[in-house]
């Protein structure tokens, strides 16, 4: 959404700390007499992330974030669910101790979870073995299931993600607990490399987004 805020650079009162990029503001919002564009008559500032601000190692995962958002999400609909992630994520960014660099992955992923792209992580979608019971797990993408061997089909249908259990369970942690719990995830690079992976190719096919050279494309 886009909109004017006539004399916003010399009003000290109607605009105060809110223009700045990151800021979460409260605005109210009108329309020119023509109608042509939006027009703000004020703003109260929320919550300026000024720990996101000074710290580059935390502003370039949020601007990562913010980015996707602009990539894939059109529309009105479901905007109340992306927003409160959002929200939460960059709260994460600001407060999480250590490095943040994996949070925009994950933040990636959660999106596409609540956005309704759910799939089954923790059992075979054929013959609904548990996790565990059965070894090298393959996902696929395209169904957004997990196959054990026996129920992988044939060459023709793909041969699926080869994947641990633990990129899986890293996934579905993801997927059922909020931004504030993921500094609980503790895991090892291959195990993360494996789940990043299925993020990109799932993303990919479901919401038609890549990412080259830092910046998202659709294809």
């Amino acid at each position: 959404m886009q909109a004017m805020a006539f004399g916003g650079m010399k009003s000290r009162k109607r605009f105060a700390g809110c223009l700045d990029p990151f800021n979460h503001v409260l605005f109210t919002v009108g329309t020119s007499k023509a109608g042509a564009y939006f027009d703000l008559r004020e703003g109260a500032l929320l919550h300026s992330f000024s720990g996101i601000k000074t710290d580059n190692a935390r502003l370039g995962p949020a601007a990562a974030c913010l980015k996707f958002i602009e990539a894939v999400h059109k529309g009105h609909e479901g905007s109340r669910v992306v927003y409160d992630l959002l929200l939460q994520t960059l709260h994460l960014i600001e407060d999480m101790p250590g490095g943040v660099a994996d949070v925009p992955v994950l933040f990636r992923a959660k999106m596409a979870f609540e956005q309704g792209y759910r799939p089954e992580l923790t059992r075979c979608a054929g013959c609904q073995a548990e996790q565990g019971t059965f070894d090298n797990p393959r996902f696929f993408v395209e169904k957004g299931q997990v196959l054990c061997s026996r129920c992988t089909p044939g060459p023709e249908e793909g041969t699926g993600l080869a994947v641990s259990w633990g990129a899986l369970r890293t996934l579905d942690f993801v997927m059922h607990q909020p931004p504030a719990m993921w500094t609980r995830l503790a895991v090892d690079p291959s195990v993360r490399d494996q789940a990043y992976r299925v993020v990109d190719r799932f993303l990919a096919y479901h919401l038609d987004v890549s990412m080259e050279d830092g910046n998202f494309r659709n294809i």
